[in-house]
């Protein structure tokens, strides 16, 4: 692989200065100040599933389709807290000597940061996308001809069928997993060359904090709600965990070159400071 073009620094600091300008997902939603023992307790607390809510996937599902349909014969355009595509943009185009760039999109749901990223590239054969995420997600997901996008509801089954990646990506999508430092470890074993860590709520205290997260229907997946859809109110677990904890398995394989604090993002649980933060990892 080629190594960081000159003045790649800059324009990642560049790209990332600009993060606090933005609206994002946690501004639009809401935390509940009650906390749980662990994930499955908070789960059962929602009542309606968590992210294996069926109209929560089919509304993301829905909206993939029609930003991606969209994009087709016209500039992609949204207004998305999603488009943290444009972080690690810089990557794509240093690497673009390659054939092929092996990505691994944790959490992407039906995996529009791919088509973003065709679009920045101007072809559709350059990126082999892997998309993980909930085995309710990939069924609906992997339903629809996406070319060069592949679904898998596990890290291990993506590599066992890729052999390896370029790049991993992880935007908002561990803190909404049963165990975050666990999904970080897997994704570190990767090795990846590059392994970009966007949005992720952290903690200065040691441990975990479990509550509920709630967001309305509207505020998941690309673009405005379809009109099938009447918005509503979900419900689901978010874990916040150390700082300290994340950043010493990131440290085994990677090492930080940037890390950025999403101040506008930021908020006090009770008697704890929760940042959000951003990692963009190089393999060491």
């Amino acid at each position: 692989m080629t190594g960081f073009f000159p003045g790649m620094k800059l324009i990642l600091s560049k790209i990332y200065t600009g993060i606090n300008n933005r609206v994002s997902n946690l501004s639009a939603m809401q935390i509940r100040k009650s906390t749980f023992e662990d994930y499955s307790a908070a789960l059962n607390a929602c009542g309606d599933s968590g992210y294996n809510n069926s109209q929560l996937i089919d509304v993301v599902v829905t909206k993939t389709e029609v930003f991606e349909d969209s994009g087709k014969s016209n500039p992609m355009s949204t207004t998305f807290q999603g488009v943290n595509f444009f972080r690690y943009a810089p990557i794509l185009l240093t690497e673009m000597s390659l054939s092929t760039l092996k990505v691994l999109d944790f959490g992407g749901a039906a995996g529009y940061q791919h088509s973003i990223s065709n679009k920045l590239l101007g072809r559709d054969d350059k990126l082999i996308w892997s998309v993980v995420d909930t085995a309710k997600m990939v069924e609906k997901a992997a339903g629809h001809r996406y070319p060069n996008r592949k679904f898998f509801i596990g890290i291990k089954e993506a590599l066992d069928s890729e052999g390896c990646f370029d790049i991993v990506t992880s935007s908002s999508s561990l803190q909404y997993c049963d165990d975050p430092l666990k999904f970080l470890r897997e994704l570190v074993e990767v090795k990846a060359k590059y392994l970009l860590i966007q949005k992720t709520p952290l903690f200065n205290g040691q441990g975990k904090i479990v509550c509920l997260q709630k967001s309305r229907l509207s505020d998941n997946g690309p673009g405005p709600l379809p009109n099938s859809f009447k918005d509503k109110y979900i419900h689901y677990p978010i874990t916040y965990v150390s700082e300290k904890d994340f950043e010493e398995i990131l440290s085994v394989y990677y090492q930080i070159r940037f890390k950025v604090y999403e101040e506008f993002e930021s908020f006090n649980f009770r008697r704890e400071k929760i940042h959000t933060v951003n990692y963009f990892c190089v393999i060491q």
